[in-house]
């Protein structure tokens, strides 16, 4: 499942494409394979009574999240763990992937 990402780097506008390659419902959590500009990431990410939460192995971090379709708090929070390309990637995928589950 294709995707558009778009953020404003060096006072330009980049836009490129992302994908969901691989998404699979463990029944308490979900897994899928994302990528984007060059970047290919595992992300784990679920939800609890009380909070939405991720996990990227690729970078060895994990944290609590807004809900899915929340750009701007999902890309604050994941920015200064991730990096302004990956975390616009990685928020756009969860935006997209609230319609798989």
């Amino acid at each position: 499942m294709e995707f558009k990402c778009q953020c404003k780097l060096d006072m330009k506008l980049e836009t490129w494409k992302g994908k969901i390659n691989h998404f699979v419902d463990h029944g308490g959590f979900y897994e899928m394979e994302v990528t984007g500009r060059g970047s290919s990431l595992k992300v784990l990410f679920g939800k609890t009574d009380y909070y939405h939460w991720i996990c990227i192995p690729n970078y060895d971090i994990g944290c609590d999240m807004a809900e899915w379709s929340n750009h701007f708090w999902n890309y604050e929070k994941l920015l200064g763990l991730i990096g302004t390309i990956d975390a616009v990637t990685v928020t756009e995928a969860l935006k997209t992937a609230q319609y798989l589950i």
